[in-house]
């Protein structure tokens, strides 16, 4: 990891309320260990330990259970591990990487806290998986730590494009906790 990124890390921590100290409730998201977590990723031996460092690392900076963010990961761009994955939107916005953080709107967000990163940056797997904890802190901050409500509007603030999303994130977490139940 190069200082540039590590400073960004310590940056975007900076920005996370005090509230975030907090656990998220519910069984769904209480595994014992989450080493069942990275099972079913497709990707080489180096992308899949990348994937586990990066995602312990955001899991604790923004206390998040691991499990929600692979569940996000799953409903978001699969189960591949290649972190070039771009979603061209229909409103013309890009989602990029693992994570499919929204560059136009995210991009905009962080420069008005006074962080500037290159669009390139978002496809390095950690600086992904750290906006998408980011996003998702901020969320169930705004929405008193409701876990449901935070990962829909993780997607969307659209009512019916959030139900849709968090009905897909929900079977998404559904096999994850079936995948750490064997």
């Amino acid at each position: 990891m190069t200082l540039k990124f590590t400073l960004f890390f310590l940056a975007l921590a900076f920005f996370v309320p005090a509230s975030a100290a907090g656990s998220l409730p519910g069984a769904l998201f209480q595994l014992p260990s989450h080493d069942c977590l990275h099972k079913p990723l497709r990707g080489t031996p180096e992308q899949r330990l990348e994937f586990r460092q990066c995602l312990d690392h955001a899991s604790r900076v923004f206390s998040i259970s691991p499990s929600i963010l692979v569940s996000i990961k799953r409903a978001e761009s699969g189960l591949d591990l290649d972190p070039s994955v771009t979603n061209h939107n229909t409103d013309g916005t890009t989602d990029l990487s693992l994570m499919q953080v929204n560059y136009e709107v995210w991009s905009e967000e962080l420069r008005r806290i006074g962080i500037s990163l290159p669009r390139e940056a978002y496809h390095d797997v950690c600086n992904n998986l750290m906006l998408s904890g980011w996003i998702l802190r901020r969320h169930l901050d705004r929405f008193g730590g409701d876990a449901f409500e935070a990962v829909g509007r993780y997607h969307s603030g659209t009512p019916h494009l959030k139900r849709i999303y968090q009905t897909r994130l929900a079977e998404q977490a559904r096999h994850v906790v079936a995948g750490c139940s064997q």
